[in-house]
């Protein structure tokens, strides 16, 4: 395989070569500007009656190149404003002109999507596609695009893990469509499905492949949501489809782009945890009520505390370790990109360098990327170009979890213990609970390299007729450097990890596009890819170090290494058709079929069919012409795709190396399933377009189905297979939903003030349908589980009632068990004293003790009744303001630290400050119960710690400036604008813990919602400029 694109990329640089010799097309370019001479960023020039296309950059000029000679037609078109059309007598080697004035009127129904394999105009598509242009990732300040898209397209839910530099992301497209095997989205750029994943070891915060794309560096992002969009990506498209298209070079005199953008970043929230004296005042409350010695002033409790803590220094220290380990971060940001060229080539060059702060000390990351792309047309036959996207991020990173850092500050690290002794030394730093000695006694770096490469060659037969050819590379190279001195640990230990995943793909299709009488439309895609993935891990550790110098592995006495290497590969045939009748009625088809080494034998190809149809409403007599409602499209689709993320060789039987009775041997670890496949999800899909007075109001709504079976899943088998159980596709699961987009343009251009209004709004709802029998539930925290009839990552959990207001003694209900055998119920008698907790029983009697299995019963939900977004833009003179919101609500979040930061004192944790409304004598009716050094109920997952965490969040805000051009022009800067903004500055929400957007497991489906001394978000305030010259 690697030979064959080798080969094949060596002929495509051939070919370039020797066409550059020919040139028999022209160029033509010019400016788009509305009625009064602004100019219009980001409108969109066609070809009539091709999908050829380009946008205007940010001073509203475009250019077309590689067209053909003789007369064209071109078609400009902006949301908001209307159609214009102008003839274009195009001469080869050479640049026409031909500028648009546009008029506010129908909008947005001309400009390009791009839909996989091609592109069309929007007014043709018949599926359910979201865009997101550049201008609306522009004020983003964050690392990831994927923050920046959140709440901008309806039906995708995005989360961040957490505050941290290059931390994971969950994206869900329509909701989660698997249990076992992964549900995020296939991420297309440039063409190149590239690599995704959480490649770190566990020990620290998860990290994001994709954290590498600059969100300056793209152009575009369409999201293909319904089955007809994706269908076309087959096996891997059951989750939705993201396709990134990266800027282009624009041809003309060649045009620079520069900015810069310094900022601090603060935690958004902090909780309020007991200081000092407040820890010793109510933790000897807690020890007088559990009935311990406090003669001699409490010395038997002061003789009880932890890790050297002395009567003296408890008395006399405070210490807030979270401030000790958090800082005000800062973040620099630059952007420098050139663009130009000439009727044969055309470039685009850019580069990013990000230099972040984290705001958990030891915390750093340092981003520089660096974006080559090239356009070379030969002749009005044959074009070449490449694009090319190389990264180096570097992660200096620190532990998130109760082992070190943040986790550590707010839970074991108490207030009455100091960082230093009375020498000036750590105090306990061998402890583990002092994570200001342990980050000074850390290194640990993640060097990260990431390459995107595509080279693409098109041959135009006709101007109706082409083929295009692509080979690709995607190379993500992960080095992991970690040691750990003997400051905090008697040896020194030094770890070595590499993780390398290479990913080469090649793409072969033609393309056919024709109108006949401007009456039929007619566009057709057929072709096929080849990709071969390939991944290794090695891991080399070690220990006690001759010398504190010495810090490479090599150097150590005890040392220990391991390895592994995978990978699979896809050969795909597919095709897609089209037929449009008078802008009026649609029809699309497409199908595809996968073959993959990850498919069981029996099942190694798969068929993936999809098909659409449309109906222009407004196009017919009875609504044509109609002021009010200017456009109206009714859409369906129907499809299947699947999802092959199943992991590389499970269908495969292993065996292992026993001994038996001091004899060699082997057995089978695991059954080999040659019927194993991809999961598959048919989805239906009813959608309408609409807009109303010319475009002023603009919309749709979209209402789906998903139904996903032959999930993976474990199925129970005979034992005399020696195996309890099999890899199988057994289970189904479902999600519908509505999503709804609108825009309103309620200021126009007939005034100085434009004001635009954004608004996203998704809903899904999850079942799980069919399990097979199995019992599954998330792995250490939160106790979420997956239950027929329950959405996925639904929580495991006793009912908790509150606090008992007074003593009482009642009778519950009980079974009556003998050896495991259920005989029925009795009653029993149980006393409740004032403070206890309360729960429900399996009887729905309130109890202060239960048992878990029986009275444990299925609550929460970790998803969203609904979410979106809703952003205005408004723009006065040189002024312009961006408020964009972002909503979330109707979602759990189980707070798993909870039972021990608001539970004894025994585990020598420190404890929230809800504690200190707890119940008394003098306080009957506190919100927390009475306080005891050891609660019986401590350690037992309940619904006390299951929190709703809707929020309503101002996710960015951005007011600029640009200065007037005939200030700029005498320094030779063609525009200037000065801004200050910041993301994540408030939040609305009655979540009590850090921050409702949190997961801990990041990207996992069944355990979603769930922290356990996770780091919040952070918010950011920044100032800015950008300058085009």
């Amino acid at each position: 395989m690697k030979d064959y694109l080798l080969r094949l990329f060596l002929l495509l640089i051939g070919t370039f070569l020797s066409g550059m010799v020919f040139s028999q097309t022209g160029i033509v370019q010019g400016t788009v500007t509305d009625a009064d001479g602004e100019l219009l960023v980001g409108a969109t020039i066609m070809v009539q009656g091709t999908t050829k296309g380009t946008i205007t950059d940010v001073d509203g000029q475009y250019t077309l190149a590689s067209l053909p000679g003789g007369e064209l037609t071109l078609v400009a078109s902006y949301i908001g404003y209307g159609t214009q059309r102008v003839n274009v007598d195009v001469t080869p080697g050479q640049t026409t002109t031909a500028d648009f004035v546009l008029s506010e009127d129908i909008a947005q129904l001309e400009e390009l999507v791009v839909i996989g394999y091609g592109t069309k105009r929007k007014r043709d598509v018949t599926s359910s596609i979201s865009s997101v242009k550049s201008e609306d990732l522009a004020n983003s300040t964050q690392s990831s695009f994927q923050n920046a898209l959140q709440g901008k397209a309806p039906g995708v839910q995005i989360t961040s893990a957490n505050g941290m530099p290059g931390s994971a992301m969950t994206v869900r497209v329509r909701g989660t469509s698997s249990i076992t095997s992964s549900s995020e989205p296939l991420y297309v750029v440039d063409g190149v499905p590239v690599i995704t994943g959480n490649f770190a070891n566990g020990w620290a915060d998860g990290t994001n492949t994709l954290s590498a794309l600059s969100p300056s560096d793209i152009e575009s992002i369409q999201v293909l949501k319904d089955a007809s969009a994706a269908a076309i990506y087959g096996s891997r498209s059951a989750n939705g489809v993201i396709l990134i298209t990266t800027k282009s070079g624009k041809s003309g005199q060649t045009k620079f782009n520069a900015g810069y953008w310094t900022g601090i970043n603060q935690i958004t929230n902090i909780p309020d945890m007991l200081s000092g004296p407040e820890y010793l005042e109510y933790a000897k409350i807690a020890w007088a009520n559990s009935g311990n010695d406090i003669s001699d002033d409490y010395q038997a409790f002061y003789d009880n505390l932890p890790y050297g803590i002395t009567r003296e220094i408890a008395e006399s220290t405070d210490t807030d370790w979270i401030d000790e380990m958090t800082r005000t971060g800062r973040v620099h940001q630059f952007n420098l990109s050139a663009s130009g060229g000439d009727v044969k080539n055309i470039f685009y060059i850019g580069g990013t360098y990000r230099d972040e702060e984290g705001v958990q000390i030891g915390n750093d990351y340092k981003k520089f990327s660096a974006k080559i792309n090239f356009d070379h047309t030969a002749n009005d036959i044959f074009s070449i170009g490449t694009k090319n996207t190389l990264v180096y991020e570097l992660n200096k990173r620190v532990p998130t979890g109760w082992a070190g850092g943040l986790g550590t500050a707010q839970s074991r690290s108490l207030p009455i213990m100091p960082v230093y002794d009375s020498e000036g030394k750590y105090f306990a730093p061998r402890s583990g609970t002092n994570p200001v000695a342990y980050n000074e006694d850390l290194d640990y770096g993640m060097n990260i390299y990431t390459l995107i490469s595509t080279i693409y060659a098109r041959l135009n037969f006709t101007d109706w007729l082409s083929f295009r050819s692509e080979v690709a590379a995607n190379v993500y190279d992960q080095r992991e450097n970690r040691y750990v001195g003997t400051i905090t640990q008697e040896k020194a230990y030094s770890m070595d990890r590499r993780v390398m995943v290479t990913n080469f793909s090649t793409n072969h299709y033609l393309e056919f596009s024709r109108d006949f009488q401007d009456l039929h439309f007619v566009n057709a895609t057929m072709g096929m890819s080849v990709e071969s993935r390939s991944q290794f891990e090695s891991l080399f550790q070690a220990s006690d170090f001759p010398n504190p110098g010495l810090t490479n592995p090599t150097s150590g006495s005890v040392q220990s290494g391991s390895g592994y290497e995978t990978g699979s590969g896809f050969l795909s045939y597919f095709g897609r058709a089209s037929y449009n009748y008078g802008d009026k009625y649609y029809i699309t088809a497409s199908l595809r079929r996968d073959g993959s080494s990850r498919f069981g034998a029996n099942y190694k190809y798969g068929w993936f069919p999809a098909g659409s149809v449309g109906w222009t409403l407004s196009e017919e007599s009875f609504l044509q012409g109609n002021p009010t409602l200017t456009y109206l499209k009714l859409r369906g689709s129907y499809g299947v795709t699947g999802n092959a993320e199943i992991g590389d060789f499970e269908y495969m039987g292993l065996w292992r190396a026993v001994n038996y009775l001091d004899l060699p041997g082997l057995e089978i670890s695991k059954v080999e399933n040659p019927d194993l496949r991809w999961e598959r999800t048919t989805q239906m899909d009813i959608g309408l377009d609409f807009q109303l007075w010319s475009g002023r109001i603009s919309g749709g709504i979209d209402y789906y189905y998903k139904w996903t079976s032959d999930l993976i899943l474990n199925r129970p088998i005979n034992q005399t297979s020696g195996q309890s159980s099999i890899t199988a596709n057994v289970g189904d699961m479902e999600n519908k939903g509505i999503e709804l987009f609108l825009t309103s343009h309620n200021l126009s251009s007939s005034s100085q003030l434009k004001w635009v209004t954004d608004i996203t709004f998704g809903r899904n709802i999850n079942e799980v349908t069919n399990t097979d029998d199995n019992q599954l539930a998330g792995e250490n925290y939160g106790n979420n589980v997956v239950a027929e009839g329950y959405p996925i990552g639904t929580w495991e959990l006793v009912e908790w009632a509150g606090i008992a207001r007074e003593d009482q003694t009642t009778e519950v209900t009980d079974w009556i068990d003998f050896n495991d055998q259920d005989l029925g119920t009795t009653t029993k008698e149980i006393e409740i004293l004032a403070g206890d907790e309360l729960f429900y029983n399996y009887w729905g009697e309130l109890t202060n003790e239960f048992d878990f299995d029986r009275d444990a019963k299925f609550v929460g939900n970790p998803y969203p009744k609904f979410f979106g977004g809703v952003n205005n833009t408004l723009n006065w003179k040189g002024f312009d303001l961006n408020i964009f919101f972002t909503f979330s609500v109707g979602m759990h979040v189980y707070r798993d630290d909870g039972k021990f930061l608001e539970g004894g004192f025994d585990g020598n944790w420190n404890q929230l400050a809800i504690i200190k409304d707890g119940w008394s004598e003098e306080n009957p009716d506190g919100a927390s119960h009475k306080l005891y050094w050891q609660p019986e109920n401590r350690n037992f997952n309940s619904t006390r710690y299951l929190n709703e965490s809707s929020y309503l969040r101002l996710k960015n805000f951005t007011l600029g400036y640009t200065l007037p051009g005939s200030l700029t022009s005498r320094i030779f800067v063609d525009r200037l604008r000065i801004y200050v903004g910041g993301t994540n500055i408030w939040t609305l929400t009655d979540y009590p813990g850090w921050d409702p957007e949190v997961n801990r497991d990041g990207s996992g489906n069944i355990t979603q919602g769930v922290t356990y001394l996770s780091p919040p978000q952070v918010s950011t305030v920044n100032f800015g400029i950008e300058l085009d010259f």
